[in-house]
């Protein structure tokens, strides 16, 4: 389900027709598609009498906050503005929860209780979304008449999509989880046997994970197909080994994630081409060997499509596989050009690891390069901003200027990841090579057999595109190429 009113400055709600208990606990699942403004807003709506008497828990991707109000015949009891974590990633899945107890509100983010409000609302209500100004996709909304962390951890969460650890399936021993030891080590979130402490990137998650032990999931995936699983988890143990079942299928192999260095130190660990049926089914996390912690399973489509492609330009048109392109390139002399900002890709979401390379002449000003990894790629902020273009996607960027080279990460915005100084030459070509294995980026020139940059991302985006890129420069590319493996047969550097 999706609501999309941007620019007309008007507040969308859909509410459920039945009505919650006095006391009760609720989730909503959302995600932004494209905000119509700076103003853009959107989320849950809980304990709703009628427009004069409800509370609202809205997410916004401008000031990247959670914004709660309560109103209570007609009257505001106060917007509480509340920061979220930097660089957070509003077109991915998330979920604010609502627990109601008497007058008071418990609103959380991705398990993170980031507001506590009391209002004059004892009776029963309902519960719904909303939008101002935004195009917004709903996943799920549920209620239970149970506070305190039951009810609704085992509704069926989206695949795509990201699912906090320590929502794991009601039931019990046996039934959501197998838990080695008689008590919660932790004593946070949840009152059963499973493990649960403060994280250190926020909210809640399992820890003091133990070899057998297995949590379960139950999910709605979207359609039939292979999907890409990051684990989002901490260990100081060397070797650790995990599995995953669909429905008690193994569908992961055992898989080896290694160790992080402490247990405060989170990564990513990326369980590719899980082949999952369209429906309702149950996930189980298994630990196969060592002791792990876990905060988050984040589900994304894979492909089983091969990465491949290439335009050497010399057609005097961009090739067919070229699928996104945003900015005035051209074609001349066998090359592709362009003088400002703009971005073109190709390929598949579902690519994960692959090696890229063009040759990029060096600009006087500004810089060009390689774009990879890229998904949900947009013509700038509102459409109307050259300079904000070549930032609008999320995916990773390496580009060459005359001082060096540069490798940074892109969420609609601009993180500089490294900078390896080199002297470059404006307006000559170098072979720039990006091969992408797992969180590791290696940034290569002119064949060289060292990388001149070997970046580890701890929360790396898993799969995407790739392409070219300009960013406030004259450039010009030539032999684009995207093949499977790294590609280093190399035998010389130069």
């Amino acid at each position: 389900m999706w609501q999309d009113n941007k620019a007309t400055l008007q507040w969308y709600r859909q509410v459920t027709t039945v009505t919650a208990a006095a006391n009760y606990t609720a989730e909503f699942n959302m995600k932004e598609m494209s905000r119509g403004g700076n103003d853009a807003r959107f989320g849950a709506v809980f304990s709703y009498m009628d427009e004069n008497t409800f509370g609202s828990a809205l997410l916004s991707s401008f000031s990247n906050t959670l914004e709660t109000d309560i109103k209570v015949n007609g009257a505001s009891t106060g917007v509480n503005s509340i920061p979220l974590p930097a660089g957070w990633d509003y077109q991915k899945w998330h979920v604010i929860r609502v627990e109601k107890e008497g007058s008071t509100f418990r609103i959380y983010v991705d398990g993170m209780l980031k507001s506590t409000r009391t209002a004059n609302i004892t009776a029963a209500g309902k519960i719904g979304v909303t939008t101002y100004n935004d195009h917004a996709g709903f996943g799920y909304t549920a209620f239970s008449n149970r506070v305190n962390g039951s009810g609704v951890f085992s509704f069926n969460k989206p695949v795509p999509g990201t699912i906090p650890a320590v929502h794991y399936n009601e039931g019990g021993e046996g039934v959501g989880y197998h838990d080695l030891t008689n008590e919660n080590t932790g004593g946070k979130y949840r009152s059963d046997n499973v493990d649960i402490r403060d994280c250190e990137e926020g909210g809640e998650n399992i820890g003091w994970n133990q070899t057998g032990e297995w949590y379960q999931y139950n999910v709605n995936v979207q359609s039939t197909g292979p999907y890409h699983l990051g684990l989002r988890y901490a260990t100081t143990f060397t070797s650790c080994k995990v599995r995953v079942y669909c429905d008690g299928a193994d569908v992961s192999g055992i898989v080896v994630i290694p160790a992080t260095g402490a247990w405060s130190t989170w990564r990513t660990a990326v369980l590719k081409n899980l082949n999952l049926p369209a429906g309702n089914h149950t996930i189980r996390l298994e630990t196969v060997e060592g002791e792990f912690d876990f905060s988050t399973l984040k589900f994304e489509s894979g492909t089983t499509t091969l990465p491949s492609g290439s335009d050497n330009f010399d057609s005097g048109s961009f090739s067919g596989l070229w699928n996104y392109d945003n900015g005035s390139f051209s074609i001349s002399s066998g090359r592709a050009a362009i003088n400002g900002f703009g971005k073109r890709a190709m390929g598949n979401v579902g690519w994960t690891d692959y090696t890229v390379e063009a040759d990029v002449q060096c600009p006087s000003a500004g810089n060009g390069g390689l774009i990879f990894r890229v998904r949900n790629p947009a013509a700038g902020e509102f459409g109307t901003s050259n300079a904000v273009s070549s930032d609008y996607l999320q995916g990773y960027y390496a580009g060459i200027e005359a001082g060096g080279i540069v490798l940074g990460k892109q969420n609609y915005n601009w993180t500089t990841l490294a900078y390896q100084a080199q002297a470059l030459s404006a307006g000559q070509s170098y072979k720039l090579r990006a091969v992408l294995n797992g969180a590791n980026i290696k940034i290569y020139l002119n064949d060289m057999i060292t990388p001149v940059i070997d970046y580890t991302d701890p929360a790396p985006i898993i799969s995407g595109k790739a392409g070219i890129r300009a960013h406030a420069a004259d450039m010009s590319f030539d032999n684009f190429l995207i093949f499977s493996g790294t590609g280093m047969t190399l035998v010389s550097a130069k």
